[in-house]
């Protein structure tokens, strides 16, 4: 069974390409070292300049509570917090 999360940040416009570089970094070290990560996409509306969109997929909830807790994305969420004026996480769970 797959674990879903999608994860949409408004980036503050001074802090878009620095989000960027670190959020693309955050990815490429989770699935490199993360077994439970399966799936990282980091994504931009290209209409809209200042969101970004991620779509994660885990093997389990536990594997994403497991990411929750690494060094490379709890570096990630101290550095950027400050550079989203909003948030949002929502997760699924595949049904079979």
């Amino acid at each position: 069974m797959s674990f879903a999360v999608c994860v949409t940040f408004t980036i503050k416009p001074e802090h878009h390409s620095k989000f960027l570089q670190l959020v693309r970094e955050n990815a490429k070290i989770s699935l490199r070292s993360e077994a439970g990560c399966k799936q990282f996409y980091v994504c931009c509306n290209e209409e809209y300049h200042k969101e970004v969109f991620l779509y994660e997929i885990y093997s389990s909830p536990e594997a994403f509570n497991c990411h929750l807790k690494t060094k490379h994305y709890l570096d990630f969420d101290e550095k950027t917090i400050h550079m989203a004026s909003s948030k949002h996480v929502r997760t699924y769970r595949e049904l079979v």
